[in-house]
């Protein structure tokens, strides 16, 4: 009995709308960061009230920038490592060579999809193979391709 096993990856334009999205949010809050300098700079401001104002939104942007850095570097390195494996039986997410979880078919209870898009409701949660308990959906993007193969692969198994 041969065995279909169907590997995918993110969809590529959510992972592009997400990066750009990201650079758009990013690059408002150094901008602003930068104009809050800038004025604190010009020293035009009268009141000690207003200084320390502009200097505590200067510090907020610089951390929130921070965050908004490590959060694209964590998606960009989720798209390059993680690989979603549907077999016969059985979806497996593997990051770089380690499984994370294993999602049998058995406990899924009904698909539904939307643009580049996947949703599985469960019977139980997910575990995962460090022995915690995940979510009781599983939702993911994909290209329509690999949705319509995923679909075909799990209607045929259920």
């Amino acid at each position: 009995m041969e065995e279909n096993v169907l590997k995918v990856r993110q969809s590529k334009k959510i992972f592009i709308a997400a990066c750009i999205a990201a650079a758009i949010f990013e690059c408002v809050v150094i901008g602003l960061t930068i104009l809050f300098a800038v004025r604190l700079m010009i020293g035009s401001l009268v009141m000690m009230k207003e200084k320390s104002i502009y200097i505590m939104c200067m510090l907020i942007g610089i951390i929130f920038s921070f965050v908004i850095a490590t959060i694209w570097v964590y998606v960009l390195m989720v798209y390059n490592t993680q690989i979603d494996i549907y077999s016969d039986s059985k979806l497996v997410r593997k990051r770089r060579d380690k499984i994370v979880f294993e999602l049998p078919y058995e406990n899924i209870i009904s698909i539904r999809q939307g643009y580049e898009l996947i949703f599985f409701c469960l019977k139980s949660g997910i575990v995962k193979t460090n022995g915690k308990k995940g979510p009781r959906n599983f939702v993911e993007h994909y290209s329509a391709s690999d949705i319509m193969r995923i679909r075909q692969l799990i209607g045929a198994r259920n």
